[in-house]
C-alpha cells in the first residue's frame, strides 16, 4: 500500500493474537488500539512507518508509560485548538 496504516488498519492488525504476543514481548500492552493510533498519529488520520516506530519507543517499558504518552498527546492536541 502506501506506507501507512489508517486507524481501522491498526485495530484490525491489533486483534491477531501473534500481532499482540509480539508487542507483548517488547512490553508494551496495547489493550486500548483505538487510544494508541492517536497516540502515534500526528493529527493527520494516518500513521506512517516513522511514526509507529517512535510512538511504540515512547510507550516502550513500564505499565504507565503509555498512560504518560497519551496524556502528553492530549496536550499537544489541546495546544494546537
Amino acid at each position: 500500500g502506501k506506507g501507512v496504516l489508517t486507524e481501522k488498519e491498526l485495530i484490525e492488525a491489533l486483534e491477531y493474537p501473534k500481532i499482540r504476543a509480539y508487542l507483548q514481548t517488547l512490553e508494551l500492552d496495547v489493550f486500548e488500539s483505538k487510544a494508541l493510533f492517536h497516540i502515534l498519529d500526528d493529527g493527520d488520520g494516518t500513521v506512517t512507518l516513522k511514526e509507529f516506530i517512535d510512538g511504540l519507543l515512547r510507550c516502550k517499558g513500564q505499565a504507565r508509560a503509555i498512560d504518560q504518552v497519551a496524556t502528553q498527546t492530549e496536550i499537544k492536541h489541546v495546544h494546537k485548538q
